[in-house]
């Protein structure tokens, strides 16, 4: 079962919806509005699952990504992505990266992911 999970998006829009729908299914959502927030919460958390924008504003996504994966190699990613061009994708599914979400997305989509 998930118990919690670790949502990196600048949109605050994104992330009000978001905690809204896990909090309703009784999952414990943590936010973090760019890469250097995530990577301070996440040195002290251990999230089962990190959902993840690849667009950041103070972060190169994929770089990111792949210092997360390395730091957490038990947890599952999931990349939400506003854009997204070939290379990019190339490059997350190298990483190991099955779910990929473009913007919009179905929320309810999401949430399957989630708890499968």
């Amino acid at each position: 079962m998930i118990e919690q999970v670790h949502l990196i998006d600048p949109s605050i829009f994104i992330q009000d919806q978001l905690v809204a729908v896990f909090q309703e299914k009784g999952i414990k959502i943590l936010t973090s509005n760019s890469g250097t927030d995530a990577l301070n919460l996440l040195a002290k958390t251990f999230p089962d699952i990190v959902i993840m924008e690849i667009s950041l504003p103070d972060h190169k996504g994929i770089t990111l990504l792949k210092s997360l994966r390395r730091a957490l190699p038990r947890t599952r990613f999931i990349i939400l992505a506003s854009t997204l061009d070939k290379e990019t994708l190339a490059e997350i599914i190298r990483v190991g990266i099955k779910d990929v979400f473009i913007n919009p997305f179905c929320i309810e989509n999401l949430l399957e992911k989630v708890v499968a």
